[in-house]
């Protein structure tokens, strides 16, 4: 696994492009301050104020790096360089975790599948964000807030400082008939967003946007539209329209563009071919990735004995439930 490593003229710094296309780059002082595996207990006063690369090769899945003025070396295995990297690759804008395939209204992969074991659905859940409950939700008792007919397309609970990671939507087994689920893979969204404007994309990364319960004043928590981690990995989406509160931290410059890249975001939440339509049947739900999967409900299908029931929950309140959706948790993280 070896990489693609360029040196500044200054030699303040080096540029790493990974085996996977992803490119960081990585400050003179912070690599000298950073010796992993170093014998040594070094720490910053040891490093020389002027401190600046003279060389550096990447080579069997390392990178040697000659510093200056002093003479030290040092050898950086690729992999810790991955893991500690702390600029976003500036090209791409984000990459997607691990395992992780983006999907939209062309794919097939959302296709119920029988006979799936725990595993498989755990596998699904991670790769796509979604996975089917077979046999309907017998874990989620009492009343249960409804998926909002007609809203935009949203993730559960924004105004939590951690918005739940997984949250079942189903239709009680009590209902009438069937009802249709609207469902928006949330980083395909942002792959799309990302190629159509990086600019956009970037300011909608930067800028929160805060967040108050339903029917209260006071203020929740704040967050970016489109998480994205220091490495550039993206982590998650949240957003929902009934729970946006003042925009008020975004410079006046950089308003009407923010607004621009905000406005083009819900356009691309509500095209067709971005979304997915799944049937439930009474008693059938499917468990969404909340971090990642936006849904809406169509304003018809609330009524008339279709009412589809959503349950945010962490992977604690999973595991208090029914043992089959416990073994998908265990198995997907």
């Amino acid at each position: 696994m070896d990489g693609i490593v360029t040196v500044s003229a200054t030699g303040d710094h080096l540029t790493l492009r990974f085996p996977d296309g992803a490119q960081h780059r990585f400050h003179a002082v912070w690599l000298r301050d950073h010796i992993p595996n170093s014998a040594s207990q070094q720490s910053l006063c040891d490093v020389p104020v002027d401190v600046r690369i003279q060389s550096a090769k990447a080579l069997a899945g390392e990178v040697k790096i000659d510093f200056a003025p002093d003479g030290h070396s040092a050898t950086y295995p690729i992999l810790w360089l991955k893991r500690y990297a702390y600029d976003a690759d500036q090209g791409a804008g984000f990459h997607l975790p691990e395992e992780v395939f983006t999907w939209d209204k062309s794919s097939t992969d959302l296709h119920r599948h029988a006979q799936l074991s725990d595993r498989e659905r755990a596998i699904r859940l991670k790769h796509l964000g979604v996975a089917f409950v077979q046999d309907g939700w017998t874990g989620a008792t009492g009343d249960l807030p409804s998926v909002a007919p007609g809203t935009l397309p949203y993730t559960a609970q924004p105004y939590l400082a951690s918005p739940p990671r997984y949250s079942v939507v189903h239709l009680p087994e009590t209902a009438s008939e069937p009802a249709t689920l609207r469902l928006v893979d949330g980083f395909r969204l942002a792959e799309v967003l990302r190629d159509k404007s990086l600019s956009g994309f970037n300011l909608l990364t930067k800028y929160p946007l805060r967040y108050r319960a339903e029917q209260e004043q006071t203020q929740g928590a704040s967050g970016a539209l489109l998480r994205i981690a220091p490495d550039g990995q993206l982590r998650s989406i949240r957003y929902d329209s009934r729970h946006i509160a003042p925009v008020v931290d975004v410079p006046f410059p950089r308003l009407l563009p923010f607004y621009a890249a905000y406005r083009q975001f819900l356009d691309l939440a509500a095209r067709p071919d971005l979304a997915v339509e799944i049937t439930l049947h009474p008693g059938e739900g499917v468990l969404l990735d909340n971090h990642r999967i936006l849904r809406s409900a169509r304003a018809a299908e609330q009524g008339g004995g279709r009412h589809l029931a959503e349950y945010p929950l962490s992977t604690s309140d999973f595991n208090g439930q029914t043992p089959e959706p416990r073994n998908w948790l265990a198995a997907a993280e």
